[in-house]
Protein backbone atom coordinates (compact mmCIF):
# COMPACT_ATOMS: atom_id res chain seq x y z
CA UNK A 1 0.00 0.00 0.00
CA UNK A 2 1.35 3.39 -1.12
CA UNK A 3 1.41 6.03 1.55
CA UNK A 4 -0.23 9.04 0.08
CA UNK A 5 2.42 11.38 0.39
CA UNK A 6 4.46 9.36 -1.78
CA UNK A 7 2.21 9.38 -4.94
CA UNK A 8 1.95 12.06 -6.90
CA UNK A 9 -1.46 12.15 -8.14
CA UNK A 10 -2.50 12.47 -4.48
CA UNK A 11 -4.93 15.52 -4.18
CA UNK A 12 -2.64 16.41 -1.02
CA UNK A 13 0.04 16.93 -3.27
CA UNK A 14 -1.60 19.06 -6.12
CA UNK A 15 -2.99 21.33 -3.37
CA UNK A 16 0.44 22.49 -1.67
CA UNK A 17 1.55 23.23 -5.38
CA UNK A 18 1.20 26.65 -5.98
CA UNK A 19 -1.32 27.25 -8.46
CA UNK A 20 -0.52 29.90 -11.70
CA UNK A 21 -3.51 32.02 -12.27
CA UNK A 22 -3.53 34.08 -15.36
CA UNK A 23 -3.77 37.92 -14.49
CA UNK A 24 -6.00 39.28 -16.87
CA UNK A 25 -6.09 42.82 -17.20
CA UNK A 26 -9.95 44.15 -17.43
CA UNK A 27 -10.66 47.32 -18.97
CA UNK A 28 -12.63 50.11 -17.42
CA UNK A 29 -16.55 49.07 -17.67
CA UNK A 30 -18.37 51.42 -20.27
CA UNK A 31 -20.17 54.39 -19.13
CA UNK A 32 -23.97 53.52 -19.03
CA UNK A 33 -25.37 54.62 -22.18
CA UNK A 34 -28.04 57.97 -21.13
CA UNK A 35 -30.44 58.45 -23.44
CA UNK A 36 -31.54 62.49 -23.34
CA UNK A 37 -35.35 62.89 -22.89
CA UNK A 38 -36.86 64.43 -26.35
CA UNK A 39 -37.63 67.74 -25.04
CA UNK A 40 -41.59 68.01 -25.21
CA UNK A 41 -42.69 70.59 -27.63
CA UNK A 42 -43.17 74.11 -26.11
CA UNK A 43 -46.67 75.00 -26.10
CA UNK A 44 -46.54 78.61 -26.44
CA UNK A 45 -50.08 79.42 -26.66
CA UNK A 46 -50.73 77.32 -23.53
CA UNK A 47 -48.36 79.59 -21.34
CA UNK A 48 -49.29 82.96 -22.87
CA UNK A 49 -52.99 82.08 -22.12
CA UNK A 50 -51.65 81.32 -18.79
CA UNK A 51 -50.04 84.56 -18.32
CA UNK A 52 -52.63 86.48 -19.72
CA UNK A 53 -55.78 84.57 -17.42
CA UNK A 54 -54.04 85.77 -14.12
CA UNK A 55 -55.31 89.12 -15.55
CA UNK A 56 -58.57 88.61 -16.06
CA UNK A 57 -61.20 87.56 -13.65
CA UNK A 58 -64.78 86.27 -13.64
CA UNK A 59 -67.68 87.84 -14.29
CA UNK A 60 -67.89 91.60 -14.39
CA UNK A 61 -70.83 93.68 -15.33
CA UNK A 62 -68.72 97.21 -14.13
CA UNK A 63 -71.23 100.06 -15.86
CA UNK A 64 -67.23 102.38 -15.83
CA UNK A 65 -65.88 99.80 -17.67
CA UNK A 66 -66.43 100.60 -21.47
CA UNK A 67 -66.14 96.49 -22.63
CA UNK A 68 -69.34 96.21 -20.63
CA UNK A 69 -70.26 92.79 -19.32
CA UNK A 70 -67.31 90.72 -18.90
CA UNK A 71 -66.31 86.71 -18.20
CA UNK A 72 -62.62 85.60 -18.20
CA UNK A 73 -61.86 89.19 -20.13
CA UNK A 74 -63.91 87.89 -22.95
CA UNK A 75 -66.77 90.98 -23.75
CA UNK A 76 -70.24 90.00 -24.22
CA UNK A 77 -69.49 91.37 -27.85
CA UNK A 78 -66.16 89.45 -28.30
CA UNK A 79 -68.23 86.32 -27.58
CA UNK A 80 -70.76 87.37 -29.62
CA UNK A 81 -68.55 87.50 -32.93
CA UNK A 82 -66.62 84.29 -31.67
CA UNK A 83 -70.53 82.35 -31.73
CA UNK A 84 -71.25 83.57 -35.14
CA UNK A 85 -67.76 82.64 -36.62
CA UNK A 86 -68.34 79.30 -35.27
CA UNK A 87 -72.25 79.24 -36.49
CA UNK A 88 -73.61 78.61 -33.00
CA UNK A 89 -76.76 80.56 -31.28
CA UNK A 90 -75.79 83.78 -29.08
CA UNK A 91 -75.45 83.47 -25.26
CA UNK A 92 -74.77 85.42 -22.04
CA UNK A 93 -71.75 85.83 -21.51
CA UNK A 94 -72.30 85.50 -18.15
CA UNK A 95 -71.73 81.16 -19.04
CA UNK A 96 -68.69 81.16 -20.97
CA UNK A 97 -66.92 78.66 -19.04
CA UNK A 98 -62.56 78.11 -19.00
CA UNK A 99 -62.53 75.89 -21.95
CA UNK A 100 -64.26 78.14 -24.32
CA UNK A 101 -62.76 81.03 -23.26
CA UNK A 102 -59.53 79.69 -24.22
CA UNK A 103 -61.22 78.62 -27.77
CA UNK A 104 -62.11 82.75 -27.86
CA UNK A 105 -58.85 83.50 -27.52
CA UNK A 106 -57.00 80.95 -29.76
CA UNK A 107 -59.80 81.47 -32.59
CA UNK A 108 -59.80 85.51 -32.31
CA UNK A 109 -56.28 87.08 -30.96
CA UNK A 110 -53.88 84.44 -30.95
CA UNK A 111 -53.98 83.01 -34.40
CA UNK A 112 -55.26 86.05 -36.36
CA UNK A 113 -52.44 87.66 -34.74
CA UNK A 114 -49.95 84.88 -35.87
CA UNK A 115 -48.12 84.72 -31.70
CA UNK A 116 -47.01 81.08 -32.43
CA UNK A 117 -44.17 82.65 -34.16
CA UNK A 118 -42.87 84.54 -31.82
CA UNK A 119 -41.02 83.21 -29.38
CA UNK A 120 -41.44 83.32 -25.68
CA UNK A 121 -41.61 86.02 -24.26
CA UNK A 122 -42.41 87.76 -27.00
CA UNK A 123 -45.05 85.15 -27.78
CA UNK A 124 -46.54 86.50 -24.22
CA UNK A 125 -46.18 90.07 -24.41
CA UNK A 126 -47.72 90.44 -27.89
CA UNK A 127 -50.68 87.86 -27.35
CA UNK A 128 -51.49 89.83 -23.96
CA UNK A 129 -51.25 93.30 -26.21
CA UNK A 130 -53.80 91.73 -28.96
CA UNK A 131 -56.06 90.42 -25.98
CA UNK A 132 -56.16 94.29 -24.26
CA UNK A 133 -55.82 96.42 -27.76
CA UNK A 134 -57.42 94.47 -30.23
CA UNK A 135 -55.32 92.29 -32.78
CA UNK A 136 -54.40 95.34 -34.87
CA UNK A 137 -53.55 97.29 -32.12
CA UNK A 138 -51.01 94.22 -31.33
CA UNK A 139 -50.12 94.87 -34.37
CA UNK A 140 -49.15 98.55 -33.82
CA UNK A 141 -47.64 97.98 -30.75
CA UNK A 142 -44.89 95.16 -31.88
CA UNK A 143 -44.37 97.38 -35.23
CA UNK A 144 -43.34 100.27 -32.31
CA UNK A 145 -40.74 97.76 -30.68
CA UNK A 146 -39.72 97.05 -33.72
CA UNK A 147 -38.46 100.44 -34.54
CA UNK A 148 -40.97 100.25 -37.55
CA UNK A 149 -43.67 102.29 -38.75
CA UNK A 150 -46.87 101.61 -36.45
CA UNK A 151 -49.76 101.41 -38.88
CA UNK A 152 -51.39 98.26 -38.30
CA UNK A 153 -50.48 96.65 -41.33
CA UNK A 154 -47.92 94.08 -41.99
CA UNK A 155 -45.53 94.72 -45.09
CA UNK A 156 -41.99 93.34 -46.16
CA UNK A 157 -40.66 96.24 -43.76
CA UNK A 158 -42.44 95.01 -40.38
CA UNK A 159 -41.75 91.37 -41.76
CA UNK A 160 -37.75 91.93 -42.01
CA UNK A 161 -38.00 94.03 -38.99
CA UNK A 162 -39.47 90.94 -37.16
CA UNK A 163 -37.24 88.32 -38.46
CA UNK A 164 -33.85 90.42 -37.16
CA UNK A 165 -36.28 91.09 -33.88
CA UNK A 166 -37.96 88.12 -32.67
CA UNK A 167 -36.82 88.15 -29.27
CA UNK A 168 -36.68 89.30 -25.36
CA UNK A 169 -35.65 92.37 -26.20
CA UNK A 170 -38.42 93.45 -28.56
CA UNK A 171 -40.99 91.86 -25.50
CA UNK A 172 -39.48 94.52 -23.44
CA UNK A 173 -39.84 97.41 -25.24
CA UNK A 174 -43.51 96.19 -26.39
CA UNK A 175 -43.89 96.12 -22.23
CA UNK A 176 -42.23 99.37 -22.05
CA UNK A 177 -44.96 100.98 -25.07
CA UNK A 178 -47.70 99.88 -23.63
CA UNK A 179 -47.04 101.73 -19.95
CA UNK A 180 -45.85 104.63 -21.63
CA UNK A 181 -49.41 104.55 -23.46
CA UNK A 182 -51.44 104.17 -20.08
CA UNK A 183 -49.48 106.87 -18.41
CA UNK A 184 -50.42 109.09 -21.47
CA UNK A 185 -54.04 108.39 -21.59
CA UNK A 186 -53.80 108.76 -17.70
CA UNK A 187 -52.64 112.17 -18.37
CA UNK A 188 -55.06 113.02 -20.84
CA UNK A 189 -58.28 112.03 -18.37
Amino acid sequence: MTNRKDCPDSDEEQSSVPQVVPVVELSPPDPPVVEKPVPEPVDKFRISMAFTAKWEGGFVHDPVDLGGRTNLGVTQSTYDTYRRQKGLAPRDVKHLNKIEAEAVYKVLFWDPARCERCVLPLAMAYFDTCVNFGVNGGVRFLQAALGVKADGRWGEVSEAAFMAGNNKQTAIKMCEGRIAYRHQRVREN
